[in-house]
């Protein structure tokens, strides 16, 4: 770029550098600010000839610009700012003023080059698609996930130079990228808005020099990136899922309205309350309800279950269902203790429990119908019961100890059993051993090993290591689980996992996304949740 055709930018647009205040260059990791190149303040209208009006309505007010999405032009609004250059620093600030997103595009003469990506969930470094009939594929690089409030102004600071591209957002979340198609002249760069309205001021262009402390900075920032997301991105992640939960729990009560179901209920519980725990804001009174709704559903058997007889399920639903209860600190009483009745005398000649439906992952598993009767009796069983408890765990543990697990239900839930059957560290720490080293190299469990890596199976390993196993949320593994989560969770704040049980329940939609398969996926999507929350701070007194 030469000095005269920055001068006709610049004059262009009536900004002159001699008599502008020159701004502070911004804080920098992968270059060095050279000269100041380009200012926008936004005191005047754009110049239509430096500032190109593409579809779209923008208006000028107080140092601010904004655009907005108009629908009869089937298009985001767009402007674009001429300017030719290779390496540069681009700063500028951003307001969400009901856009569902907006971004700072770069292009060369003959199409898009690279963008950011800013929604307000977040922001999205991305290699764009260059001739849009291939073979070349836009590549997104890095997403950091942060809520991004309506109304409150953030700054932006775009790096490039040669194939490299990073993006900081308000000095804390950087999001990197690499590729040989952004080591080209850039012709223009400019806004786009989706949705109803987001403000732009303060646009700063800076000349990007080299920075001698990128090459220490680099394997830094990369190994950060392969194993965890920030706590920021963590807890943004936990708050979009939460609501979800929320409204697919809430749904299953209103559908079934007799009826406990352990996806839509036991699994979201144990996501609300530990997100609790963690400083989360939870609906109190949606909890409340939940628990007596399962109390009452229990209640109504409660002859049966004294009588050994229990409810379709067995013993998957009425461990889940005191697993539940137990999870929003339910207190024990005749109800609860004629569960605990029931789950001594069923299969009392066997010698463990046994599930007695087929619909996998979650209700398939033997290892999973003794963890949850264990952890049922272990919580609920009364003073009276005590000896036959005792026995009957004896008899579970013998058997836990004898069979092998043949997929990650099994392994996770024959870790946590061992743990609640009270075997020793040794045979426990083996238990975790087994479970940890099926952990694929995304990061992630699959539910079997022909099956890809799925948040059902990672997101309940991670919590089982964890609770049972004695891993640490700042241990590689449980890190790099993390990230695979975070990379794999949608932008409605879910996560969808495809069933492959064979329905034999009439089906019922509960508000949760992703259709026939809504119960596996609010199921994954609460072990998922959960697995991020306990990598949360757990809330303080100051906090409460």
């Amino acid at each position: 770029m030469t000095r005269i055709l920055l001068s006709a930018c610049v004059i262009a647009v009536g900004v002159t550098l001699a008599r502008a205040a020159e701004p502070a260059p911004p804080a920098t990791l992968l270059t060095k600010p050279g000269q100041l190149v380009f200012q926008d303040d936004f005191d005047h209208q754009p110049d239509k000839q430096a500032w190109r009006y593409g579809p779209g309505s923008w208006t000028l007010a107080d140092g601010t610009l904004k655009g907005v999405e108009r629908a009869e032009d089937k298009h985001g609004a767009v402007l674009r700012h001429a300017m030719t250059f290779r390496d540069a620093i681009i700063v500028y600030d951003f307001r969400f003023d009901g856009a569902k997103m907006t971004t700072l595009s770069i292009n060369d003469a003959k199409g898009h080059v690279c963008r950011v990506l800013l929604r307000p969930n977040g922001f999205t470094v991305r290699k764009d698609d260059h001739d849009h009939d291939g073979p070349d594929k836009a590549v997104d690089f890095e997403t950091k996930s942060i809520p991004l409030k309506p109304g409150a102004w953030h700054t932006l600071v775009i790096e490039l130079r040669g194939s490299e591209m990073l993006a900081t957002l308000d000095g804390r979340l950087t999001a990197f990228g690499a590729h040989d198609s952004l080591d080209c002249e850039k012709a223009n760069f400019g806004f786009t808005v989706a949705g109803d309205g987001a403000s732009f001021r303060h646009v700063r262009v800076w000349d990007a020099l080299p920075n001698p402390d990128w090459e220490g900075t680099k394997p830094k920032l990369l190994k950060a990136r392969a194993v965890a997301g920030s706590g920021d991105e963590i807890r943004a992640a936990v708050i979009k899922s939460l609501p979800l939960l929320e409204k697919g729990a809430a749904g299953s009560m209103a559908e079934r309205a007799r009826c406990f179901t352990c996806h839509n209920q036991g699994l979201p519980l144990l996501a609300l309350t530990t997100a609790r725990t963690r400083g989360f804001e939870i609906d109190g009174e949606h909890l409340k309800k939940q628990s007596q709704h399962i109390a009452n559903f229990l209640d109504k058997n409660r002859e049966n279950y004294l009588m050994g007889k229990g409810t379709g399920g067995q013993v998957a639903t009425a461990g889940q269902a005191l697993w539940a209860l137990e999870t929003d600190s339910w207190k024990p009483d005749a109800t609860t203790a004629a569960v605990a009745e029931y789950l001594l005398q069923y299969q009392k000649d066997a010698e463990h429990w046994r599930m007695t439906s087929d619909r996998p992952p979650s209700e398939t598993s033997h290892f999973t119908a003794n963890y949850l009767a264990i952890r049922g009796l272990r919580t609920f069983a009364t003073a009276e019961q005590k000896e036959r408890v005792d026995q009957r765990i004896d008899q579970a543990r013998r058997w836990l100890l004898a069979n092998s697990a043949k997929d990650t239900e099994d392994r996770v839930f024959r870790l946590w059993a061992l743990k609640l059957a009270g075997v020793t560290d040794e045979l426990l720490q083996a238990a975790t051993k087994e479970l940890l080293d099926t952990q694929r190299e995304d990061g992630g469990w699959s539910q079997t090993k022909d099956l890809e890596s799925d948040s059902y199976a990672t997101g309940s390993a991670l919590v089982a290591l964890h609770q049972a196993g004695g891993l640490g949320v700042a241990e590689a593994a449980y890190k790099r689980g993390l990230k695979f989560l975070l990379r794999t969770q949608l932008e409605d704040g879910s996560w969808h996992v495809r069933s492959r049980s064979k329905p034999f329940q009439e089906y019922f939609e509960s508000g949760f996304p992703h259709g026939p398969d809504q119960f596996i996926s609010i199921a994954a999507s609460s072990w998922a949740t959960t697995a991020l929350v306990l990598a949360c701070e757990p809330k303080t007194e100051a906090a409460q």
